[in-house]
């Protein structure tokens, strides 16, 4: 089994390079790539401080493309509010690092499992006399039994409460 198996290249078509090119001294692509995370993150820790509240909990810096910050948002309600500040935003990342930075581009990336839904305060809405008759009227023409029988309970449920 040979490991320089032409279906396991990357679609580029760069030849497999030996280790010592990556991580030896001097300027390695590792050295390069570990500087480079390194610069990020010192900026994702400058800007933290100069974002609006609320802000940084939900958006970060996620990486510098030529003259583009891009910037993460855990969802689009965030990342329209992070847009507004856009001229701000770049102004603030040009002064931290001497950086010619032009625009922001916005990736949404929601987080998480959903959030629960909201328990109902406490105030149920009432089913009123008419709504109750409708509910029993809809329920004699329905065909579907279980569904008739659903509308009429919810009708009696509501003449019960009301």
């Amino acid at each position: 089994m040979s490991v320089n198996h032409p279906s396991k290249r990357r679609a580029t078509g760069d030849r497999p390079r030996a280790l010592r090119g990556l991580i030896g001294g001097g300027v390695s692509e590792l050295s390069q790539l570990v500087a480079r995370a390194d610069r990020l993150e010192r900026l994702r820790r400058r800007l933290k401080g100069r974002l609006p509240a609320g802000l940084t909990e939900h958006c970060h810096l996620a990486n510098i493309r030529g003259d583009t910050a891009v910037v993460s948002c855990d969802s689009a309600a965030w990342g329209a509010r992070l847009r507004y500040l856009e001229p701000q935003l770049l102004d603030t990342l040009n002064r931290l690092e001497g950086l010619s930075l032009r625009r922001v581009r916005v990736k949404v990336h929601p987080t998480g499992t959903p959030r629960p839904p909201t328990p109902p305060s406490g105030h149920m809405p009432q089913l009123n006399e008419a709504n109750a008759d409708l509910l029993e009227a809809t329920a004699r023409g329905i065909d579907d039994p279980a569904l008739s029988e659903a509308l009429r309970r919810l009708a009696r449920r509501g003449r019960k409460s009301g």
